[in-house]
């Protein structure tokens, strides 16, 4: 939470693994609470971040989508940016999905990024957040890829938590319990009150 009707989330990848990759993303992480908290456009908290990587002592970079959820006298609204990650999914109440934004650069590979800013208004609609660990999920010589994962947004239950808990097994079960990339995946709505993630 970073105002008082207003949350931002956040959902990405850092290059590599081990304790080098760690201590980066720990790095990332704390600079983008540092940001969310003073920078108001999406795109804008990206290029700082993007700046702040590559002042950093490192050589990995990251792929990040970050969501700002506002409340605006019971009215939800969205407004992101993406660096580098694979796009959120809507899926609307009857089923249908869509992507919401632009792709934009790589965070903390180039000096003058490119990132968008997009803005829309929730209603009843759920919004997928997740890592390339999903599409990429290989069985064999198969990659699991977006339109398996946008047949199960399509077919899922207009739930947060369903939506989620359905996408993570069906990933596993594809690569038969043996996930060889990290995944995450992120899904909310918003009623008259609060937000809600699943």
């Amino acid at each position: 939470q970073i105002a008082g009707r207003e949350w931002m989330v956040v959902v990405g990848d850092v290059t590599g693994k081990g304790i080098s990759a760690a201590l980066v993303t720990a790095f990332v992480r704390h600079t983008i609470r540092d940001l969310a908290m003073r920078v108001g456009d999406p795109s804008d908290l990206l290029h700082e971040l993007n700046d702040a990587l590559l002042a950093h002592d490192t050589e990995r970079f990251c792929t990040v989508v970050v969501a700002k959820l506002c409340d605006e006298g019971g009215e939800w609204t969205v407004t992101g940016s993406v660096g580098g990650h694979p796009l959120p999914l809507l899926r609307h109440a009857d089923g249908s999905v869509a992507e919401l934004g632009r792709h934009g650069s790589l965070v903390g590979v180039i000096s003058e990024p490119t990132f968008s800013t997009f803005e829309h208004r929730l209603v009843d609609d759920l919004l997928l957040l997740y890592t390339d660990g999903v599409i990429e999920a290989r069985h064999e010589r198969t990659l699991f890829g977006q339109e398996r994962l946008e047949a199960i947004l399509t077919s899922s239950a207009h739930d947060p938590d369903v939506v989620t808990s359905t996408v993570v097994e069906a990933v596993l079960d594809f690569q038969e319990g043996d996930a060889r990339d990290d995944i995450a995946v992120l899904t909310f709505a918003c009623d008259v009150t609060r937000p809600t993630a699943g």
